[in-house]
């Protein structure tokens, strides 16, 4: 088996070569296959993607860039795999963390294969079937040795686009997975502790499938520059890290329930005012979208929270019910 980064219907690869620094966010690659105005600066006629803007189609399978008959996520083209069909492409950074965002479009394998170790890998995912029209998403943990699921191992249709996001972190050696904003799986084991930077994407077809909008985004931490790391964006409900709009997080929302309530206010208040806070009542819900500040320091936005903070949010919430905005 071939690897350097595998998205589709078996497994997801990454792989690589050496390390360095980058700014918040920089593409390394995107693209949406399209015809005209493609971020690649590739022009992706409709046809046989082999040899076109770098991509490689494996001999013995079929990829194609088509524009029906599904609709695409995202402009108007997408490539279609046919069963058993690897595609790769070279993609490198030496960012010591890398985002990668990719739409899919297929079913599962009944049975993932175990990587082989010719080459180094990173992240690893395979797409397992659980029955004629649902698929979960797995993640290859090198040190488990095993593939690993989501608690339930969380049914996805195989009928409909769904976004894939990967955070690499290329220091710690591990890589978390969101699917449509759902978070999935955190802190799983690099394939290969030796790989230190990306290097390539494959998508391996078992089935018929379909990708589309793959991207690849060097990050100092806070990919979409809106105050959230995107470590907490990956692990929280409705969050984005490659989206600023999609903060995932509603300001004041101490249980991180994405709603506002008395029980917040009283939270904060006993905590900040009072003194009987421990870290765990402190969660992402803590964290201000807009500029990183703590979200309940609303007297004087100097990133503190003082007892002056508490008994703002205490009357704001328990007096008016309002959010504050």
């Amino acid at each position: 088996m071939k690897t350097t980064t595998r998205l589709g219907a078996t497994l997801l690869i990454l792989a690589a070569a050496a390390a360095g620094t980058a700014s918040a966010q920089t593409a390394v690659y995107q693209t949406s296959f399209e015809t005209s105005g493609d971020p690649s600066g590739t022009s992706f006629a409709l046809g046989s993607l082999s040899g076109v803007g770098g991509w490689t189609v494996e001999s013995g399978g079929t990829a194609s860039v088509a524009s029906s008959p599904l609709t695409a996520p995202d402009g108007s083209n997408y490539v279609a795999l046919g069963a058993n069909t690897s595609i790769s492409r070279a993609v490198s950074s030496g960012s010591g963390r890398v985002l990668l965002r990719g739409h899919y479009f297929g079913s599962g394998s009944s049975q993932l294969q175990v990587p082989d170790s010719t080459t180094p890998m990173a992240a690893v995912l395979g797409f397992r079937t659980l029955d004629a029209s649902t698929f979960t998403v797995a993640a290859y943990d090198g040190v488990a040795g095993d593939y690993v699921e989501a608690s339930g191992s969380p049914a996805f249709s195989n009928s409909q686009w769904h976004k894939i996001i990967v955070s690499i972190d290329y220091t710690a050696k591990q890589f978390d997975v969101s699917v449509d904003n759902t978070p999935l799986l955190q802190n799983v084991n690099f394939r290969d502790s030796s790989v230190t930077a990306l290097s390539g994407f494959q998508s391996y077809s078992e089935a018929s499938s379909n990708v589309d909008r793959i991207g690849f985004f060097s990050s100092t931490g806070d990919a979409d520059g809106d105050g959230v790391s995107d470590d907490v964006e990956m692990a929280t409900p409705g969050a984005d890290p490659l989206d600023p709009s999609l903060p995932g997080i509603v300001l004041g929302d101490l249980d991180g329930n994405d709603t506002v309530t008395p029980a917040d206010a009283q939270a904060a208040f006993e905590c900040w005012l009072l003194g009987n806070c421990t870290a765990a009542q402190i969660s992402v819900g803590d964290i201000a979208p807009n500029n990183g500040s703590p979200c309940i320091d609303f007297s004087d936005g100097d990133g503190t929270i003082t007892p002056a903070d508490a008994q703002s949010i205490f009357e704001i919430f328990m007096t008016t019910l309002a959010p504050c905005k």
